[in-house]
């Protein structure tokens, strides 16, 4: 079953939008820029459609994807069908999947680990306020989504690389209740693993503070100290953005998302089941020729495949993985090219990446390690 949801044109047809998109640092000596495009709009979905607004049951919503997300451009965006107007190529953007960098033999259970604090950290901060925490797509209503993963290349950012760990647009009133924002994860991944989780918990929390109203300010949460906490005093301003060029988070977030509520919990998606993901191609442990060998696994899913992509890494010993490649890997057959690098990795160890996510942001990683030799068998193709 996939989730189906009205379109963000109804969301469009009578909100009053002013929308600056921010680009943000985590760095404390990093200058920090509002700016880009602006847009305006008008509409009233709850009087075009009663689904579409947020849900009575939950309240606001405010989802952690940490599985990635294939967005469509569009004019506003809309979280329910993953439509948004961050990505500057006007087309379509994957923004990879939340990978914990360091390849152990309990990665799965270490990238879960993450998650939950990071999660819990964000949760904390928006505790005094009407706006439920989760990491797994809400099955309907709507809901404001950050994507954690990748860099500004994959946001389809012309400046590339990390020059920003994150971007949304600024809403100021919290008009669009299904905003989208991305925390880039692959800008923070140098960092010790206690400062990466809670600077990846800040860059979550400052975008969706940036959904939520909150624009730049010179301290605090919304400036480039690297705080988490929310400012609740009046707090000069980077310029004047909404009308004011002093600010009190507290004070914005309570009015644009009203206070702590007692709520049921928002309900799982109707699919939680993960991909499973079989490796053709490379086999954990196999040997691999040379030259010509195309990666391959295989795919069954309750619903549609969202996306699924291979990185390959060198492991040298007491290092961590060394990035070499990443593939999209398309539709079924889900195959790879061979490897393009002109460097011989004869009898060094490679870590076959695959990650597969579905229409409900459940996602299965499966690594598999393999070794280039000269006499290796060459195997068959994918079926």
């Amino acid at each position: 079953m996939s989730p189906e949801f009205p379109s963000p044109l109804a969301v469009l047809a009578s909100l009053s939008l002013s929308l600056s998109l921010c680009a943000c640092s985590d760095s404390s000596d990093a200058n920090v820029a509002d700016a880009a495009r602006t847009g305006e709009a008008d509409s009233d979905v709850s009087d075009t459609d009663p689904d579409a607004g947020v849900s009575e049951e939950w309240g606001r919503v405010l989802y952690l994807n940490f599985s990635g997300a294939a967005l469509d451009w569009d004019i506003a965006d809309y979280a329910p069908t993953n439509h948004s107007q961050i990505s500057q190529t006007f087309g379509p953007t994957t923004i990879p999947a939340f990978l914990f960098d360091d390849y152990t033999p309990e990665w799965a259970a270490a990238r879960q680990a993450a998650v939950d604090e990071v999660a819990a950290l964000v949760a904390e901060v928006f505790e005094p306020f009407d706006v439920q925490v989760v990491t797994t797509r809400p099955p309907s209503g709507l809901f404001t989504m950050i994507v954690v993963g990748g860099d500004l290349a994959d946001a389809g950012d012309s400046r590339g690389g990390c020059a920003a760990t994150g971007l949304a647009f600024l809403d100021c009133d919290n008009d669009n209740e299904a905003n989208i924002g991305l925390a880039l994860s692959a800008c923070l991944r140098d960092f010790p693993e206690a400062t990466y989780i809670r600077s990846l918990a800040r860059t979550i929390t400052h975008e969706a503070g940036h959904t939520f109203g909150l624009a730049h300010t010179g301290s605090g949460l919304m400036g480039p100290s690297g705080e988490i906490e929310l400012g609740n005093g009046p707090v000069d301003m980077t310029g004047q953005t909404c009308g004011r060029s002093v600010q009190n988070d507290h004070d914005i977030l309570l009015a644009n998302l009203g206070p702590r509520q007692t709520r049921p919990a928002v309900s799982p998606p109707p699919d939680t089941s993960p991909p499973n993901v079989v490796a053709v191609m490379p086999q954990d442990g196999a040997d691999i020729p040379l030259a010509g060998f195309r990666p391959c696994i295989t795919v069954t899913d309750e619903t549609s495949i969202k996306y699924a992509f291979l990185q390959v890494y060198l492991i040298a010993g007491g290092f961590k993985p060394f990035f070499i490649e990443q593939h999209d890997l398309g539709v079924p057959p889900y195959e790879a090219p061979p490897l393009s690098v002109k460097v011989d990795f004869t009898s060094q160890p490679l870590l076959y990446r695959f990650v597969v996510v579905d229409q409900w942001d459940n996602m299965t990683e499966l690594h598999n390690i393999a070794k280039m030799e000269a006499n290796a068998p060459t195997p068959s193709g994918c079926p």
